[in-house]
């Protein structure tokens, strides 16, 4: 579940798959219909390779941690308002190569009954 528990208050628009992550009085819209590029990487976790920071580009090897940041911005996504405006769960796609190495799944967004 992307939330803990059922009992949480339903938050609008957060990315879900089932109506179980929208909680309570949520319903997920397109979970089990479209996939779309979930946004797993971290700044400054450490790394040795780009699959620890879920992001192709992301692992600054000098460094030795992930630099999504700059790996959004190098995959002509831009700044981090951009790339949660347009890509963080609205991205369509096929299979993580489409998402830049990040996961594609299944993801709708919640909607909230009043009451």
């Amino acid at each position: 579940m992307l939330q803990e528990k059922i009992t949480n208050k339903c938050e609008f628009e957060t990315p879900c798959s089932t109506d179980g992550d929208c909680g309570y009085k949520g319903t997920c819209i397109g979970g089990k219909i479209t996939k779309r590029c979930v946004c797993s990487c971290s700044n400054f976790r450490k790394c040795e390779h780009d699959s620890r920071c879920g992001l192709n580009g992301a692992c600054d090897l000098r460094h030795s941690y992930c630099n999504c940041t700059k790996a959004y911005h190098d995959h002509g996504l831009g700044s981090m308002e951009n790339v949660r405006r347009n890509f963080c769960g609205k991205k369509p796609c096929l299979n993580d190569d489409d998402c830049f190495g990040s996961m594609c799944l299944h993801a709708g967004f919640c909607v909230c009954s009043k009451g």
